[in-house]
């Protein structure tokens, strides 16, 4: 936390106070800029939500905390972040030497990739995998320190399908949004059924049928030629040679 954040944690401050004792009890200004040194080397919205944890918990909920509880909670939140082990990272990024393979990385995982590549580019692997094991512990060590939740992003391969699988699974896992798998290009077929949709002279039934096929290969349902192919059954429509 810097200065700027002085008047934000005393209301948080307050607030934990007068909240665990009914409001009977608030800081003094000498408590508050003790709690403020001691938890200055982290952000204040780690604070804040170390904070809510130690209310949130049953065995720690109900009693006004000193500030190593508030750390405790901290260090527990980094511990358990959902950073991959070094090992996991460098077999992860290793695979995203082949351009056709979309990888999902952690920020100190593309740090560390950058470090190790030249090595990698010229071949000598070990000693790639040495500067890169190296590079990622620092920097999850300098994110720890500091109580940055891990962050998530994808390296794009060159292959469609790589690429919508890969991201698929990192939605499912809970690594990024669903608003990534939704901005990726449609596959050629999905496009052209958007294209005969979007015609003017789609009758309505069609043209729902063709969103709905659309949407089954998106999401993964069924995308199999004979799935696509099966006859539906539609009210009765002018043919549509003759609507145009």
């Amino acid at each position: 936390m810097t200065n700027n954040d002085l008047q934000a944690f005393t209301v948080a401050i307050n607030r934990l106070f007068l909240g665990l004792s009914n409001g009977k009890t608030a800081p003094v200004r000498d408590a508050v800029d003790l709690w403020f040194d001691v938890l200055r080397p982290w952000p204040l919205e780690v604070v804040t939500g170390a904070i809510t944890a130690h209310l949130r918990l049953p065995t720690t909920g109900r009693t006004l905390p000193i500030p190593a509880d508030i750390v405790a909670q901290i260090k527990a939140a980094v511990e358990n972040d959902g950073r991959p082990g070094k090992d996991e990272a460098w077999a992860s990024c290793v695979a995203g030497f082949d351009e056709s393979q979309t990888i999902v990385w952690t920020d100190e995982m593309a740090t560390a990739w950058g470090v190790c590549l030249p090595l990698i580019t010229v071949g000598d692997n070990i000693a790639a995998r040495m500067a890169f094991i190296e590079a990622y512990a620092s920097e999850v060590n300098q994110a720890r320190a500091r109580g940055l939740q891990v962050k998530w992003s994808a390296s794009l391969g060159k292959d469609p399908e790589r690429r919508r699988d890969a991201i698929s699974q990192a939605v499912s896992a809970g690594k990024l949004p669903e608003s990534e798998l939704e901005a990726l290009p449609a596959p050629a077929q999905v496009a052209g059924l958007l294209e005969l949709a979007k015609a003017k002279s789609c009758p309505d039934a069609v043209r729902a049928k063709l969103l709905e096929t659309r949407k089954m290969f998106e999401l993964g349902l069924d995308s199999s030629p004979q799935a696509v192919a099966k006859p539906f059954v539609a009210p009765a429509i002018v043919p549509w040679e003759e609507a145009k």
